[in-house]
């Protein structure tokens, strides 16, 4: 009976531990593309729709300590067209600084990352299929369309606003498969979506060492004047992160209810 107990004992326990790892690796992995795909912290207006932000105060917010590089965003829902297929995405808008603070580059699975001064746009590969579209296709170029801003010169105008962009490279990730980010310069999305200048939707950052985000939201505060909403990359993948530790709570559950089951039969 105590070889038998010895034996139950040891393959629940193996058992456990092999389903737990393969299980944690998998999380890594999956949280791999958080990691690339959205920053460390991201400033968000708190009182405010917008951001308005001067060039001297976003200097400013680079000297904060270990803040290492900050990109403001510009980012809202467009209609794609290429060649009669039409659909949703989101179009983001991102600053020179954009690939330091996030590894979107080291996503792309062909083409180039952007190059400042050009109406190019990066696309993702569920995007690219829907669309049936490829990089530097000059067979036709990919129409954005947005809703005119209204104002007293645009009555009578058409009511929407529609730029061409051809697309610089594919990336590939999970966060695309439901959201269909589109990534052009900040200038173009500022065309588009008709912004005034230093006017931003959040700013994205990179830091360094253990930050606390009570702290670098006073910094903040003292730049910008203003209160802000400050999340973290966990923060902005809340869902995900409950998702993942839900299933671990559930699978170790379940294993633990294994292994009270086998004591009871055996003994």
């Amino acid at each position: 009976m105590n070889m038998i107990s010895v034996i139950v004992i040891s393959f629940s326990t193996a058992s456990l531990f092999i389903v737990l790892s393969a299980f944690s690796g998998l999380k890594t992995f999956g949280l791999s593309f958080t990691n690339k795909f959205d920053p460390d912290f991201r400033i968000k207006p708190k009182n405010e729709n917008k951001l308005i932000v001067s060039n001297e105060e976003l200097s400013k917010i680079d000297l904060i300590h270990n803040v290492v590089d900050s990109s403001p965003v510009i980012e809202d829902k467009v209609v794609l067209n290429f060649k009669n297929k039409t659909m949703m995405a989101v179009l983001r808008g991102v600053g020179q600084q954009y690939s330091k603070i996030v590894q979107i580059d080291s996503l792309l699975i062909s083409g180039d990352w952007l190059e400042g001064g050009y109406s190019e746009v990066i696309i993702g590969s569920s995007t690219a299929r829907q669309l049936n579209l490829g990089v530097y296709d000059y067979s036709d170029l990919l129409k954005i369309t947005v809703p005119r801003r209204l104002n007293k010169s645009t009555i009578n105008l058409n009511p929407f606003k529609s730029e061409t962009a051809l697309v610089a490279g594919i990336y590939s990730s999970i966060d695309d498969m439901n959201k269909f980010y589109v990534f052009s310069n900040i200038d173009f999305a500022r065309k588009i979506f008709q912004n005034e200048v230093n006017e931003y939707d959040f700013i994205d950052l990179k830091v360094q060492g253990n930050t606390n985000i009570k702290q670098l939201n006073k910094e903040i505060f003292k730049v910008l004047g203003k209160p802000v909403t400050i999340e973290s990359r966990k923060e902005l993948n809340s869902a995900i992160y409950k998702m993942l530790n839900t299933e671990n709570i559930i699978l170790y559950f379940v294993f633990s209810l294994i292994v009270v089951l086998f004591f009871f039969f055996f003994f």
